[in-house]
Parts: structure tokens; C-alpha cells; sequence
């Protein structure tokens, strides 16, 4: 599995869509959160990603052109995702991220990722999850919430009317507690809680990352995968913040 090919599938764990763009601006590959917003909030037209509403198009279409000419006085410009509506009235983001091989010089390799965030998937699990499963207090179950919503510790300090210390703490007791050791880590496995089993098609094969999360009877080799896949999922996530800005 390549570093791209990784990133999709890092992606489509914490429930985003991404697509891998070649130097041409042809989509090179999709993951299947990317392939269930095609015929809504987007097409695929002549190789090339599009955006089923005419105003948002142009704008994606121009923010791929920017990325991949490093056009980076425009990108500056363009901070932020493109808004791009859908039939039910809510909303997907689309953010473009310059992406590169280690070593890649080739046309057809990837180039940028476009990434989906649907508005109205669940971004967060619940508290019966949290507290039953990993033995949260309420305390630490709302810190761990405002953290599956985007707050960083300061925000989610002020938010509930506690110090930065005592927001830390809960913290640090919330990694223990999952069995996670960075914030990354601990990102992927919200997301994969706040997703319903409803919501994943019971014919989908698993993919190689979950396969290797649920691999029988090596902790070592589940660590190991865990921080493969949290290293290429927080590079990803950590662009999509800096255009959040």
C-alpha cells in the first residue's frame, strides 16, 4: 500500500471522503465515503471531479487549478473549504490538500487530495459508549466529547467553566483509559465510534487498515498498525485544520 493510497484509507476511518488527484487534475483513485457523495454533491466528468452545483464547481475546480500550479499567493487567498450542497439541503465541505509521493516525479502519481467532510455525519460518539465501554467518568466523557467536536484543550476548558490543568488531566486519564497514546489516535477511535452500524454497508470487505486494527492476538502488531495509520491520518487531518483557519 502506498502513502497515498494509505491517506485514503486513513480518511475514510474517521468517516471523510477523499479523492487522490493526478498533476492533470484527473481523480487517480477514491476511497467509498468519497464514492457515496458521487451523483449528489459532486460527478466524475471526463476523469476529473466536479461539483454538481454550478457556482461551487467553479470555485473547486479553481482551488484544485491553485494547488497543484503551487499557485500559493491564491492559496493564502483561499483559506478555508468550498461549500458544496446537496439534494437533502445539507451541506458537504471540500477541502484540497497538496499531496506528494516521497520521490514521486511522475504525471500520474498523486498530487492533491480532495477531501469531504459531510455535515451530517455524526461527529462524535455517545456518552453510554464512553462511559460503558472505556470507564469514563462524566467528567472525563464531556472533555473526550469536546474533543471529538474540534475544541483543543484551552477551548473545551472554557467551554466548561474548568482550569487548563484540570482539563489536562481528564485528558491524559482519557488516553489511559482508551489505550491510546496520541491525539491522533485517540481522533480515529471517536470517529470510528460516532459511525452506526447502519451506516456501513454490511457487503463493504473490510479494508487492509481495519483488518490489521482487529488482527487476532498481537497487541504489539495492533499498536504498531494503530500508529501507522494515526501518523498518516494526522498529517492529513492537521492540513485540513491549517485551511480551517
Amino acid at each position: 500500500m502506498t502513502r497515498a493510497e494509505g491517506m485514503l484509507d486513513a480518511f475514510e476511518h474517521v468517516g471523510w471522503g477523499a479523492l487522490l488527484i493526478d498533476a492533470a487534475g484527473r481523480v487517480i483513485s477514491l476511497n467509498d465515503e468519497a464514492r457515496r457523495h458521487v451523483g449528489s454533491e459532486i460527478k466524475i466528468a471526463q476523469g476529473r471531479i466536479a461539483g454538481t452545483h454550478r457556482t461551487a464547481n467553479a470555485e473547486l475546480k479553481h482551488r484544485i487549478a491553485a494547488t497543484l500550479s503551487a499557485d500559493n499567493e491564491s492559496l493564502l487567498a483561499m483559506r478555508g473549504g468550498v461549500l458544496l450542497p446537496g439534494p437533502d439541503g445539507r451541506p458537504v465541505m471540500a477541502y484540497v490538500i497538496s499531496f506528494a509521493e516521497p520521490g514521486g516525479g511522475s504525471p500520474q502519481q498523486a498530487k492533491a487530495i480532495v477531501v469531504l467532510i459531510d455535515s451530517a455525519s455524526p461527529s462524535e460518539p455517545t456518552e453510554d459508549i464512553l462511559r460503558e465501554g472505556f470507564g469514563l467518568t462524566p467528567a472525563e466523557t464531556r472533555v473526550a466529547i469536546g474533543f471529538a467536536r474540534g475544541r483543543d484543550l484551552h477551548e473545551i476548558a472554557c467551554d466548561q467553566g474548568l482550569s487548563i490543568e484540570t482539563v489536562r488531566k481528564y485528558f491524559k486519564a482519557v488516553l489511559a483509559k482508551t489505550n491510546t497514546s496520541r491525539q491522533a489516535e485517540l481522533a480515529i477511535l471517536l470517529a470510528r465510534l460516532a459511525q452506526r452500524p447502519e451506516e456501513r454497508s454490511a457487503n463493504c470487505a473490510p479494508s487492509r487498515w481495519a483488518q490489521d486494527w482487529t488482527f487476532a492476538g498481537s497487541d504489539e502488531g495492533a499498536a504498531a498498525h494503530r500508529h501507522a495509520e494515526s501518523s498518516v491520518v494526522n498529517e492529513g487531518v492537521s492540513a485540513v485544520q491549517r485551511l480551517r483557519l
